[in-house]
Order: structure tokens, then C-alpha cells, then sequence
């Protein structure tokens, strides 16, 4: 997936933040977003679509709740950090296909690792930064009402309007042979594709989180195309 970082959320997503971080802490915080953002320079082996989920991840914890604390909004914001360090990554392919828990504990911990060593660049706060990391390290696996929390973010950062618009209008579907399909079936792949990655999205959410979903939606509708906001009235309503 290729989706721009978009300046206009990174600054809702701080803004909405620092009501959660002491003044003191203000500064350190947005410059330390705005680090994670600046993905431009050839010298930083960063992903911006690893960089924007974070961040639209962490903006739907602001909706989940408005009681969150700063430890599991930065754990939101780096949850999968190692993917945005491309040859630091934990994939999949380096596990047989009977361990996938152990590669999902490998990237948690992976990723635990990684974003620490990023906020030590900006926080000095020791405790804070082990809190980051250790429930960044139990975020696949669950078992505490952070990690749901992260869970649950993570499934509804899929409505975002940067991921339902490039679902059914960019992706690309291919032939058995690797060739893109031809404009009609490649359109009509996107139609159904969208559909169907909605209802699977969906089937693991309870009533409330839908009804989180659809008034963010309806918030935002002027930023989702015709075509998903069909999608997404049909499916969700």
C-alpha cells in the first residue's frame, strides 16, 4: 500500500495528543511526531505508510476513549514500528507456515525495541519508555485492556478514509501469472474487493465500536469517495 503522509492529520493527531501530555512535554512530543513524519530524506530507511498507521491507528484510540494515557497512545503510535525499518523488519517468510504466533511475537518484540530507541531520542523519562515498550511487546498477543484497546484501533484504523479510498480505487489485483487485470475486471475486483475486506473487518468488532466507526464516518464523509461511502453505508448500516 502506498499512502502519502498527510499533514493535515498529523496535526489534528498532535493536537488532539497534548491535551494527554504534561506542558512540559509538549515540545519534546511534537517534535518527536514530526521526526517519526519527515520520511523525505533518502537517508532514513523509514516507511511513510508504516509512519501514517501509527498515526491513524493512534487517532482512532482518541476515539475509542478520551481517558487514554500517554504510555499506550505512544504504544499505538509505534505498535508496528520494526515495519518501518526495512532491513530491521521481522517477516513472515523467515517463519515455517505452522509458527505464525511466533513471527507476530518476533515483530511485537521487534517493534518494542525499535520505538524505544526512537523515543530515547526525545524523552528522558526511563519508566515511561519501558511502559511503551512492554505493552508494545504484548500487543498481538492481548491479555490486558491496553492491548484490546490497541487491538480494536488497529482494526478501525482500516475506515480511515486514506485506506478505504486507495482499497477501492488504487489497489492493484493481478493474474495467476503476476500481470495487473485489464481496467473492467480490475475495477470490478476493487468493487467486490472493498466489500469483502469490510465484512471481514467488521466481524470481530462489537456494536459500539460499529457505531465509533460510522459517526467518524459521518464526521469525515467529505473525505471518502462516492464509491466507498456506498461501500460502507451498505455494509455497516
Amino acid at each position: 500500500m502506498t499512502i502519502m503522509t498527510n499533514p493535515e492529520v498529523v496535526t489534528k493527531f498532535v493536537a488532539d495528543f497534548k491535551g494527554y501530555i504534561e506542558p512540559c512535554d509538549q515540545e519534546k512530543f511534537v517534535a518527536f511526531v514530526h521526526h517519526l513524519v519527515q520520511i523525505e530524506s533518502p537517508l532514513r530507511d523509514i516507511s511513510a505508510d508504516t509512519v501514517m498507521h501509527g498515526i491513524v491507528v493512534a487517532s482512532m484510540g482518541l476515539l475509542f476513549s478520551k481517558t487514554l494515557s500517554p504510555v499506550l497512545l505512544l504504544a499505538l503510535l509505534g505498535h508496528d514500528w520494526d515495519r518501518a525499518c526495512a532491513e530491521q523488519a521481522v517477516r513472515q517468510e523467515q517463519f515455517p507456515e505452522d509458527q505464525y504466533d511466533a513471527y507476530k511475537k518476533a515483530h511485537a518484540l521487534q517493534s518494542a525495541k525499535l520505538f524505544c530507541a526512537e523515543l530515547r531520542k526525545f524523552f528522558d523519562d526511563s519508566e515511561m519508555i519501558e511502559a511503551v515498550g512492554a505493552l508494545i511487546k504484548i500487543h498481538e498477543e492481548g491479555g490486558t485492556p491496553d492491548a484490546e484497546i490497541i487491538d480494536v484501533a488497529d482494526a478501525m484504523s482500516f475506515f480511515s478514509p486514506e485506506t478505504t479510498n486507495w482499497y477501492r480505487h488504487e489497489k492493484v489485483y493481478k493474474d495467476k501469472e503476476g500481470v495487473p487485470l485489464p481496467g473492467v475486471a480490475q475495477e470490478e475486483r476493487r468493487k467486490s474487493g472493498l466489500t469483502k475486506k469490510i465484512k471481514f473487518m467488521t466481524l470481530t468488532l462489537k456494536e459500539e465500536h460499529k457505531t465509533i466507526i460510522q459517526e467518524f464516518i459521518e464526521k469525515n464523509s467529505q473525505d471518502y469517495s462516492p464509491e466507498v461511502l456506498s461501500a460502507l453505508d451498505t455494509m455497516l448500516n
